[in-house]
């Protein structure tokens, strides 16, 4: 596998937040694409064995990405290990298993909670209107928990396979500041609505700290940038 293509690969993100990667969808793809070429006749077209020489590449490109992925998760614990003196467990909603990897942690990023101007510097001397200001931004942060087919990371009474339920986002809970509800701009929300009260407070709970969480993964991924190698 050429690395320059590899890399760009890895880094393209995924297509949506039921998937951890790009690649993600491509085995489910190529396994029916085969199944179909024993099916039915294309008219001379090997389309049967494109599809397995295509998932040749991509066995050789997971293998080599698994090693990547590895390494990197061996990374981040080593380096939490040092920094906090013992390596401590991240709370998960789902069993890893379940859970689709990534080169990196994936995080969602919900809505902004406040934006602080550190400084500002006057870049030009006869030029006062061109400045350069550098301000620090803290939003709420949650751990993305994708598996293929929606999002562990919030309640499924919400977030379904095709589509978003907004209607089931109670605007005071914790999902509403990583999720719009459709009442939001309302007074009242609508005595029909059924909201799950413990799914809310669930997830009001796993985000009350996070608008800090922003400014700890920063940190990590500076210490990491320098460290993280292509495999």
């Amino acid at each position: 596998i050429n690395p320059a293509v590899f890399e760009y690969v890895v880094s393209l993100p995924p297509p949506s937040y039921n998937y951890a990667k790009f690649t993600d969808w491509a085995r489910a793809f190529l396994d029916t694409y085969i199944a179909d070429a024993k099916k039915y006749y294309y008219g001379g077209f090997p389309k049967e064995e494109t599809g397995k020489e295509t998932m040749k590449f991509l066995e050789a490109y997971e293998e080599k990405l698994s090693k990547k992925i590895q390494y990197n998760q061996t990374l981040i614990s080593e380096l939490e290990e040092s920094k906090n003196g013992e390596l401590k467990d991240h709370p998960q909603t789902a069993s890893t298993n379940a859970v689709l990897k990534s080169v990196l942690p994936v995080y969602v990023i919900g809505r902004t909670k406040n934006e602080e101007k550190l400084q500002e510097i006057q870049l030009l001397e006869d030029s006062p209107d061109v400045r350069l200001i550098e301000s620090q931004v803290h939003v709420f942060l949650k751990e993305s928990l994708p598996n293929g087919t929606t999002n562990l990371a919030f309640p499924p009474s919400i977030v379904r396979e095709s589509y978003i339920a907004t209607s089931q986002v109670h605007p005071g809970s914790g999902v509403a500041n990583f999720i719009q509800s459709m009442y939001s701009g309302s007074d009242s929300q609508p005595s029909t609505v059924q909201t799950d009260v413990l799914q809310a407070l669930e997830m009001q709970n796993n985000v009350g700290n996070s608008e800090e969480g922003v400014n700890g993964e920063q940190k990590k991924a500076v210490g990491l940038e320098e460290k993280i190698c292509c495999c």
